[in-house]
């Protein structure tokens, strides 16, 4: 599959659990029936459906800003790992309703995987060179840790050595 691929079906991948994340948001922070019956059926007082729609719309909004994104789905990770230890507390049934969050971060990481190369580079399987790695080779420039400063890489065949400091 080729790269640009990839990134379209991690954005459709993302748009439709963004979709899905951001009607339970707006549904709890316009406080709708369903969702003040749904959050006190879970066990939690009536008075945090705001706040805890708003915690949503905020982890949200840091999943879709592309800085922010792996940071976002991290904490998204946590949140939605809360849901499944509240489901658990209550005895929801477990493929319906217990395991539901964990469906919900699967998209939330396959999406940002396909679309993001960060991930990708950084869950790349071993023996697999990464797009810094194949960059590297075809150019002869070294990424430096920061990933910002670039070094030209030493040429034994020459005798070269890489020059200190690195460039901009």
């Amino acid at each position: 599959m080729s790269t640009r691929t990839s990134i379209w079906i991690g954005r459709v991948l993302s748009g439709l659990v963004v979709a899905f994340l951001a009607f339970d948001a707006i549904i709890k922070i316009l406080r709708l029936p369903m969702a003040v019956d749904g959050t006190t059926q879970l066990g939690y007082p009536e008075r945090l459906v705001v706040p805890i729609g708003s915690i949503e719309m905020i982890l949200l909004v840091m999943y879709l800003v592309p800085r922010l994104s792996v940071f976002g789905t991290v904490l998204w990770t946590g949140y939605l790992g809360g849901a499944v230890a509240t489901h658990l507390r209550i005895g929801s049934p477990l493929l319906g309703f217990t395991l539901f969050p964990l469906y919900v971060a699967a998209l939330l990481w396959g999406g940002l995987y396909l679309r993001d190369a960060r991930v990708r580079n950084l869950l790349a399987p071993v023996g697999r060179s990464t797009s810094r790695q194949r960059y590297e080779e075809r150019t002869e420039m070294k990424v430096t840790g920061d990933g910002h400063q670039w070094q030209p890489m030493s040429n034994p065949a020459a005798g070269q050595a890489p020059e200190q400091g690195g460039r901009r």
